[in-house]
């Protein structure tokens, strides 16, 4: 179940989403079972995660300062991380999309980066240009889907429907980690 606090926040403007995730990098949003039916959610950013606003790391003035910040990256168990000043880390799993439901949404240009995808409901969405790099997508049914420019670099996918999709527009496709099969097809049935 989604929380009430994260969703809260996400039925706002994309830029206040965006503006809570670069002052909130500790909190990994749940976002699951989320019904967010129509929602024009292009260039929302699930996935990158500032390690602190450039203001606050620009006034770190003395070196403790800067391990405490390595030692807090750490603690969050950070899978991948650029430790260095001022610069951006990746969470393994940035938020949980569990079930979310974006029919007719527009994710257009949506970074969702190491979000995890199972069983979203994807009916008309349009997910041109989106990043995907490091997704989890299991269950995932893309009829008829607008997959121009989307990345798919490093992405787990299991269980996938590609149906009346040009698989050709997308980018990374290939070098997407197939653990489970997926068919592809253009007939629905």
């Amino acid at each position: 179940m989604a929380n009430p606090e994260h969703l809260a926040v996400l039925k706002q403007v994309v830029e206040a989403w965006n503006h809570w995730r670069t002052r909130n990098p500790g909190i990994r949003p749940d976002l699951s079972e989320a019904i967010l039916i129509g929602a024009d959610l292009e260039g929302i950013n699930w996935g990158m995660i500032a390690t602190a606003p450039l203001q606050d790391l620009q006034s770190a003035q003395r070196e403790n300062e800067h391990e405490a910040l390595v030692k807090q990256i750490v603690a969050w168990g950070v899978a991948k991380a650029v430790i260095s000043k001022f610069e951006v880390m990746r969470d393994p799993v940035a938020v949980n999309l569990y079930h979310a439901d974006f029919s007719d949404a527009n994710l257009a240009h949506a970074s969702l980066q190491f979000a995890d995808l199972t069983w979203p409901h994807l009916a008309r969405t349009s997910l041109r240009g989106a990043n995907l790099e490091g997704a989890r997508l299991w269950f995932p049914q893309f009829y008829n889907r607008e997959l121009k420019d989307a990345n798919f670099r490093g992405a787990s996918i299991g269980w996938a429907k590609f149906v009346n999709v040009n698989l050709g527009a997308a980018r990374g496709i290939e070098e997407a980690k197939h653990d489970r099969p997926s068919s592809v097809g253009i007939d629905p049935a």
